[in-house]
């Protein structure tokens, strides 16, 4: 059974990481992140976050936890990532 997400803590963490990307230099891993942190918090203001962007399944939160702005679940990441990859 999936655990309910807390989500205020959640907020925390991707608040915690907006004002650590605020201060950072605007460069291409910089920007990424920001935009990344600023979908999830979309997600979260739209009672979306913590469910998979690609197959709809939660996400778990031990996903969550790695990368507070992580849009996929475990094995919709795997899959991106080897497409990506090109095997």
């Amino acid at each position: 059974m999936q655990a309910v997400l807390d989500l205020d803590f959640f907020k925390g963490l991707l608040d915690a990481g907006m004002r650590q990307a605020s201060t950072m230099q605007d460069d291409e891993v910089s920007v990424k992140f920001r935009r990344r942190l600023a979908a999830a918090k979309d997600r979260l203001e739209l009672g979306l976050y913590g469910t998979c962007c690609a197959c709809k399944e939660p996400i778990a939160q031990a996903v969550l936890v790695k990368d507070v702005s992580s849009p996929f679940c475990g094995d919709c990441q795997e899959d991106f990532d080897f497409r990506r990859v090109g095997r």
